[in-house]
């Protein structure tokens, strides 16, 4: 057998990490060292994002000892193909066009190992991860620089479509902004799923500012927010799309640079600046939050195109703050085919948890069965 001392000794570094313990046997079981599923998937997460290589989600159930696990990375690591550093293969092989995932705000792909099941065995599935997670990388200043470089990050695995998309919260939006931008090229789409995500709403945060200027103290604000809630409340009526789409093309032409969707420096840099005192990120590590709050700024600044064709919501019900009665959650006034709206148990913070994981797996499934 080749050296496997490299892989031993970086794998040990992460039990240790993550089971919090000084030492052990390269020998001894993961779970009777204290391991759990949780933790597995921890594990599991480390290994692929390190050595950007695909393994199954029972991975380290079927080798729970860190001599198994060295043993397999150096095999796998040999035979790996050599993706686009943004790529990450969750699953290989297949005959069928390749699922592509967009990662979420903290810019990893672990949720997708969860849903997998979901997908034929006939068809691939690759994660894309964000920049800013190895050292010496470059955010991207805007949603539209973000999926750029992630179409050209899948088209070196497909060349040509069609091509299927699916995008968990911030994922959602990037993964909009790549179907968009591949339709633009002339290239088909024909999936394109958003996982428990709003539209972005920036046409709404920028008009209420400018009321607020135009007229201090709140009272134009009011009148702008109570037609606001009676057209969102209303979201079927042609005087919904109509105004909204008209708003879109006047937000453009005032605050919007030529030729991109994303706001001004200064306007955006004063928005979003207010955005932020009302956010926690205490969910993520404390070396995140920088590429943390370039996604954020990146997403609040964005104002989407229009993407044309057939967008599956899975969705854990209504954003009662941004588009109040509205299921699509703003994306309807963005699609111009059909906006499919599929309800999943949970809220954004549960939906992956076991029980509730089970019955979006379910739905995706049944998504894909007419998208093959």
């Amino acid at each position: 057998m080749d050296d496997i001392g490299p892989f031993r000794e970086r794998l040990t570094a992460l039990w240790k990490e993550i089971l919090e313990l000084p030492s052990f046997s390269p020998d001894d079981d993961f779970f009777l060292c204290g391991g759990n599923s949780l933790t597995a998937i921890e594990l599991l997460i480390r290994i692929q994002r390190e050595y950007h290589i695909s393994l199954t989600p029972d991975t380290i159930y079927r080798y729970p000892t860190i001599t198994e696990q060295a043993a397999l990375l150096q095999k796998k690591t040999v035979t790996a193909k050599g993706y686009h550093p943004l790529i990450v293969p969750l699953r290989e092989g297949g005959n069928l066009p390749p699922l592509f995932c967009v990662h979420p705000l903290d810019g990893w792909i672990g949720h997708y190992l969860r849903i997998l099941p979901a997908i034929d065995l006939a068809r691939p599935v690759f994660g894309i991860r964000g920049e800013g997670l190895e050292p010496g990388e470059t955010l991207p200043a805007t949603m539209e620089e973000a999926a750029r470089q992630q179409v050209d990050a899948i088209r070196t695995v497909q060349q040509t479509g069609p091509y299927h998309l699916l995008g968990f919260s911030h994922g959602g939006i990037i993964a909009f902004e790549m179907a968009c931008q591949l339709q633009e090229r002339g290239e088909n789409v024909a999936f394109l799923g958003i996982i428990d995500m709003s539209a972005p709403g920036t046409e709404d945060k920028y008009l209420k500012m400018m009321a607020d200027r135009i007229i201090p103290g709140g009272r134009l604000r009011n009148i702008v927010a109570g037609i606001d809630r009676y057209l969102k409340s209303h979201p079927d009526r042609w005087l919904n799309r109509v105004l909204y789409r008209s708003l879109r093309n006047v937000v453009h032409m005032v605050i919007y640079r030529p030729g991109t969707g994303t706001t001004s420096p200064g306007t955006a840099e004063t928005r979003f600046q207010a955005k932020m005192k009302g956010i926690s990120l205490d969910q993520y590590p404390k070396e995140q939050y920088p590429a943390i709050i370039a996604r954020l700024k990146a997403s609040y600044d964005y104002l989407p195109g229009t993407y044309h064709g057939r967008m599956i919501l899975y969705s854990t019900g209504p954003d009662h703050n941004l588009f109040p009665g509205d299921i699509s959650r703003g994306w309807e006034a963005y699609v111009s085919g059909t906006c499919v709206v599929i309800e999943v148990p949970g809220d954004h913070s549960t939906l992956f948890n076991d029980a509730n994981v089970r019955i979006l797996t379910e739905r995706i499934k049944e998504s894909f069965g007419t998208n093959r």
